[in-house]
């Protein structure tokens, strides 16, 4: 097995290093090592003195090391100065770059970049600069031209850079190569970004509503709906709708948030209503869409004297004894008189019969009456007593 790890290493250190000169040496180092093992374990010793004083170990430990490196993984950026270089491809310093070196004099047919064991990608964005109008250079995974890519001027080799990006699909553990061909115009590289699309956005949002919480009757409409969504949600949307027939659209924009919440108030004539309401992701899920019905009461309850002598007794502009006929079309829910509470039988019509001082709370004077119907809406009405 480490033999098999060395020989690789081997190949990986010259592709690397580009040194030829070094073949010999390295290849002849790295066999005596494995010639000279003490044994077939992981832990045998390599480092052997030979007879012309060579140490086997310096040999075998860089070419396993080298090989440990190479197999390393690309993901995410790739700055260009990592990569292997060919023929006239080389480093280049630019404190406009993002590390302050690019990948230049990418040239001359064969000159290249290359990287091998990239992550998987579905897109590529390079961040390029030169001079010359119509850059491009060959695109390659594993040894395969795939495509030319285009790079736009920027008016500099080495101050100004323009990103990029093209579809392409890289498999995982590809060898990606940015090749000079003939015919190409040179640019400088100071990053590769290897982009992984998300899998599309499928899960709908959740919505809830916290008000109204009941069928009302309510003297106007307090609307109160929550979202979620598990990536980013674009709106909440409250609609009102009578006999069929939209009345009122409400909705409030999220922008991206993963919760939020949408808040209206609404007035409308009496009636009865059904309040639909949902939601919307930024990738145009909807959420199922829930209806809820209510009743709008905005009318105030109406007071009235009653006559005949039995329940009425008026001096003038004031009363020995007084009886008030209430009504109200959403029912009459309680009376107070001069802050006294009487709770009533939530009917249309209800009455407040034979009050004179001592009655209900009533006082001699001025009183003061307040009739609530069940949507709360109030009446004030004002009587004097003798």
């Amino acid at each position: 097995m480490f033999k098999g790890i060395l020989l690789r290493g081997i190949y990986k250190f010259i592709t690397l290093a580009h040194q030829p000169q070094y073949l010999d040496w390295l290849s002849n180092n790295a066999q005596a090592s494995y010639d000279n093992r003490t044994n077939d374990l992981p832990s045998a010793a390599f480092d052997q003195k030979l007879s012309n004083g060579r140490a086997t170990g310096v040999a075998s430990g860089l070419a396993a090391m080298t090989y440990t490196l190479a197999a390393q993984q690309h993901t995410g950026r790739i700055e260009a100065e990592n990569g292997l270089h060919y023929v006239s491809a080389r480093n280049q310093s630019s404190s406009s770059a993002t590390n302050g070196q690019l990948a230049g004099s990418i040239d001359v047919p064969g000159s290249a970049i290359e990287f091998t064991n990239v992550a998987a990608a579905s897109s590529l964005t390079f961040s390029t600069a030169s001079e010359r109008t119509g850059a491009k250079l060959g695109l390659y995974i594993n040894g395969e031209h795939v495509q030319d890519v285009a790079f736009p001027t920027t008016g500099s080799w080495t101050d100004s850079f323009a990103e990029t990006t093209v579809p392409v699909a890289v498999p995982a553990g590809a060898t990606l190569r940015i090749q000079f061909d003939a015919g190409d115009v040179p640019a400088n590289i100071d990053y590769i970004d290897l982009n992984q699309d998300q899998a599309p956005d499928t899960q709908r949002p959740e919505v809830s509503l916290e008000a109204p919480t009941t069928a009302g009757p309510f003297p106007a409409l307090a609307i109160k709906v929550n979202a979620t969504d598990d990536v980013a949600l674009k709106r909440i949307v409250a609609n009102i709708y009578r006999d069929g027939a939209l009345v009122k659209s409400t909705q409030t924009a999220i922008d991206g948030a993963t919760s939020g919440t949408h808040v209206a108030s609404v007035t409308l004539p009496d009636g009865d209503y059904a309040l639909k309401y949902n939601a919307q992701d930024a990738a145009g899920n909807i959420s199922k869409t829930y209806t809820s019905a209510f009743t709008i009461d905005a009318t105030a309850p109406t007071v009235t004297i009653k006559d005949g002598t039995s329940f009425t007794v008026a001096t003038g502009q004031t009363y020995d004894l007084i009886s008030l006929k209430l009504h109200d079309a959403g029912k009459i829910d309680k009376v107070s008189l001069n802050g006294q509470v009487k709770d009533l039988s939530d009917n249309a019509w209800s009455d407040l019969n034979f009050v004179k001082p001592g009655v209900f709370g009533a006082q001699q004077g001025v009183n003061d009456l307040v009739v609530y119907d069940v949507a709360g809406n109030t009446q004030d009405y004002q009587f004097t007593l003798n």
